[in-house]
């Protein structure tokens, strides 16, 4: 998780979950070349491209930035695999062999499971990470080419259907529903907190995670797709064409990020201003704004009662390491309590580790440590 910084009028509390985190890395941007045959970064704000990896490709496709463990993973379709290294490339490892036509990669680090599609004639499949227990989840839907996960609402969306259909199905492949329809989609960003799915179909269209209320938010021919929601940015390549765009979430000020030159960048991942070490929380609230320890903690199988005291309404959230939203509640002013069930809002129980409780009272913010034990 990386660290959060708050602001308020009144007084300071500091609250660390753990040692304190290390000095923020500065975001990066990696990008898959299937036409160079190499993996190649640079930084959020832009700068001079480096390359990661220019050998041992054949067609590299869907990426993942692991900030967490501080690997990235990618899809080759030439070599027919699922593959990992460290960030700066190094010690790669083939984590899955002879997967036909690999393209679209996901990850769901809740469940430890990493999921790809088939380009050719469309499955899903999924592994533990380790590359074991291979398993089809969604049938043959021809040509799938992007996936991307919502672990806290437990669904899979994915483009493809004959290069015509927006898509999503429950984690297991159960209740495959289609969201949208239209030519040729590509890239898939999820903005789950905001209840937003962003996707490339020609151009870059935004929808509620249902599909309702669509609309163009960049007229480009945009083709690969990643999201920094909280610095409220969007990132895109162009198909066949030497350049990684970026524009601000309301499609403004759209600007070319890097000119790769000869290469022709395909799928993108974003390293968000990862952290080394431990969680850090930075709280900061009034003296009218209080959160008690969640009793018990540590919480078997996550059942732990939550209790707080605030002057404002509060919004109660529970996050994991990766920052990402899994339990949410909104409470009046006063006193209040919550028990805890251990289960995300889909229902699904959350894995045991270690969690931040988060009370947000207007600007105030504070929050302590969970862990869940199972």
């Amino acid at each position: 998780m990386s660290c959060f910084h708050s602001r308020s009028w009144g007084p300071v509390l500091a609250v660390l979950l753990g040692a304190a985190c290390a000095r923020a890395e500065p975001g990066q941007i990696y990008w898959t070349d299937s036409t160079l045959d190499r993996i190649t970064r640079a930084g959020l704000d832009g700068g001079v491209p480096e390359i990661v990896l220019s050998t041992g490709l054949e067609f590299p496709e869907g990426i993942v930035v692991r900030t967490d463990v501080g690997e990235i993973w990618w899809a080759d379709g030439g070599l027919g695999a699922i593959l990992k290294s460290d960030l700066d490339g190094t010690l790669v490892e083939t984590v899955i062999a002879g997967v036909a036509s690999p393209a679209g990669l996901a990850i769901d680090p809740v469940a430890g499971k990493v999921y790809w599609s088939n380009v050719a004639i469309g499955p899903i499949h999924r592994a533990d990470l380790d590359g074991t227990n291979v398993e089809l989840v969604v049938p043959a839907f021809g040509h799938v080419r992007n996936l991307a996960i919502d672990p806290a609402g437990g669904k899979l969306y994915f483009t493809g259907q004959d290069n015509t259909k927006l898509q999503r199905a429950n984690l297991d492949g159960t209740n495959v529903e289609t969201l949208a329809t239209g030519s040729n989609p590509r890239g898939i960003a999820l903005d789950p907190t905001a209840g937003k799915i962003y996707w490339t179909s020609d151009v870059i269209r935004r929808a509620n995670l249902d599909g309702s209320d669509p609309e163009v938010v960049v007229a480009t021919d945009a083709s690969g797709l990643a999201l920094d929601p909280d610095a409220g940015m969007l990132y895109w390549t162009r198909l066949n064409s030497p350049y990684l765009q970026r524009a601000r979430i309301d499609g403004e000020d759209v600007e070319d990020l890097v000119v790769t030159g000869p290469a022709a960048p395909r799928a993108l991942a974003l390293r968000i201003s990862g952290t080394t070490g431990a969680p850090r929380f930075e709280s900061v609230a009034r003296a009218s704004t209080r959160l008690a320890a969640p009793r018990p903690n540590p919480a078997p199988g996550g059942e732990t009662t939550l209790r707080w005291d605030s002057a404002r309404a509060v919004t109660l959230r529970i996050l994991d390491v990766h920052g990402r939203v899994v339990r949410s509640w909104t409470e009046p002013p006063g006193a209040g309590m919550r028990r805890w069930n251990g289960r995300g809002t889909s229902g699904i129980p959350v894995p045991g580790g270690v969690y931040l409780v988060e009370l947000r009272s207007g600007e105030d913010r504070t929050g302590l440590k969970l862990v869940v034990v199972r």
